[in-house]
């Protein structure tokens, strides 16, 4: 079995470019890699919807997806309704 090289959107897409998420679908094809490490910022939660549909739209492949900090810390919190919680707030 061959391992693979992913790159992670945060290595291209961050504050000094407005956190453009259509960068990654732009700049996909240029970056040889196996994959994309998908890095969700809670800036998008707004256009989410649209986010999705458009990378949806792509053949680029996500195998993974690291979520907002928050997530993880209700997680494993455990307190009644964080796992609930958290989902709500990854529900895409």
């Amino acid at each position: 079995m061959r391992s693979k090289v992913l790159c992670s959107t945060g290595a291209f897409i961050g504050r000094v470019n407005g956190m453009n998420y259509k960068l990654i679908i732009e700049n996909a094809q240029k970056i040889h890699c196996d994959g994309f490490e998908f890095m969700l910022y809670p800036s998008w939660y707004d256009v989410m919807n649209q986010l999705v549909y458009d990378l949806k739209a792509t053949d680029i492949t996500f195998p993974i997806v690291y979520v907002d900090k928050q997530v993880g810390e209700m997680i494993s919190r455990n307190e009644k309704n964080d796992i609930e919680s958290a989902l709500e707030l990854q529900r895409y």
